[in-house]
């Protein structure tokens, strides 16, 4: 394996050093056919072309490699399921700053999209501080967009993110993040800037989905809906549930409660749910009392004592799931776990 990596960054700097203007298109689907390599592959390929670039600090101080080049690679990865851990593993090793990361993103001309998406990629890193900065250079930008929340160019940016983040397979899973910063930024007094055209009457005809959002994106309005819809059928189930804790599957009566608040239920839904438990699988004793909370709140009652429960009963999900969904089709559930975000810890997770 090392010696494949060898010969696979050996013949990735050759064809570099090879780039001229003639030859620029061929040189980058060349370069594009080593992604087909899987993660190591892209992350050779990034690490090969950031190593043409120098580094002083941190900070970005002359482009030995065409930017341009480096952009067309970039922009190839955020579009790929894994880009998240490609760029992150790739920038090991160097000193990573938001000056860096404003410097690196001018360099290469990227859009306001594109580079929030390459900070919330870095907000998803296993390093603190990597993490850290990732999320104050998204945070940044998002700053910059809210100054004028009342402003309909600031509120069109935000679905434009939105939406670019989403149509991703790489940046999908970001949105969440991406809506959180957007929250906590947002002044309590004032209307969210994401909620802004959604809200405002005055806008609702004329400028909630401008002509310029449907050329860019291809989308109406009512897709624009649907996308949220579908968003939040997708996560927010799987969110609360891990926010409920064990209680939501103490048994079916319980399960079943919990889920007929969030039909229909459908296989990508399920998926979520199925994955966040995975990764759930012990350590979520402290949210009993969330669960008992919450059914005081519908009205139910909580079993006496929850804090005996230290895991997920899949029996009890499974069974309520035939009863409220039974037409579900469970090699689709299977196949919607294949997504950016599913994680097994340990042997526990596995056989659950």
């Amino acid at each position: 394996m090392i010696l494949l990596s060898s010969l696979i960054a050996s013949q990735i700097l050759f064809l570099l050093q090879s780039l001229t203007d003639s030859n620029f298109d061929a040189v980058l689907n060349e370069l594009l056919q080593f992604v087909e390599y899987g993660s190591e592959g892209s992350i050779l390929l990034l690490r090969t072309c950031l190593d043409h670039m120098n580094f002083d600090k941190g900070e970005v101080h002359k482009m030995q490699l065409r930017p341009d080049l480096l952009a067309a690679i970039l922009r190839y990865l955020l579009d790929q399921p894994n880009f998240s851990t490609v760029f992150c593993e790739s920038l090991r090793g160097i000193v990573i700053n938001e000056k860096f990361l404003g410097d690196f993103c001018d360099a290469l001309h990227l859009s306001v999209f594109e580079k929030i998406a390459l900070g919330l990629a870095l907000a998803d890193a296993e390093n603190l501080e990597m993490r850290t900065n990732g999320q104050n250079f998204s945070m940044g930008l998002i700053e910059k967009l809210r100054e004028n929340p009342a402003s309909v160019d600031s509120s069109e940016q935000i679905q434009n993110i939105i939406m670019f983040l989403y149509r991703s397979e790489g940046l999908a899973k970001h949105v969440d993040s991406f809506m959180q910063m957007l929250s906590l930024m947002d002044p309590k007094e004032r209307t969210p800037l994401i909620l802004a055209p959604l809200l405002s009457d005055s806008l609702l005809e004329t400028t909630r989905f401008p002509r310029n959002l449907d050329i860019f994106y291809g989308c109406s309005e009512n897709e624009f809906d649907d996308i949220v819809a579908e968003m939040e059928s997708e996560t927010s189930m799987a969110d609360i549930m891990r926010e409920l804790g064990y209680g939501c599957t103490v048994n079916c009566s319980h399960c079943i409660e919990v889920l007929t608040f969030f039909s229909p239920l459908t296989e990508v839904t399920l998926s979520r749910i199925l994955s966040t438990m995975a990764r759930t699988y012990t350590g979520l004793e402290e949210n009993q009392s969330s669960y008992s909370t919450f059914c005081s709140a519908i009205g139910g009652t909580a079993t006496s004592d929850l804090s005996c429960l230290s895991s997920w009963n899949v029996d009890v999900l499974v069974d309520s799931i035939k009863q409220l969904a039974p037409g579900t089709n469970w090699i689709r559930v299977m196949e919607c776990l294949d997504h950016e975000g599913f994680y097994i810890p340990n042997e526990g997770a596995f056989s659950f």
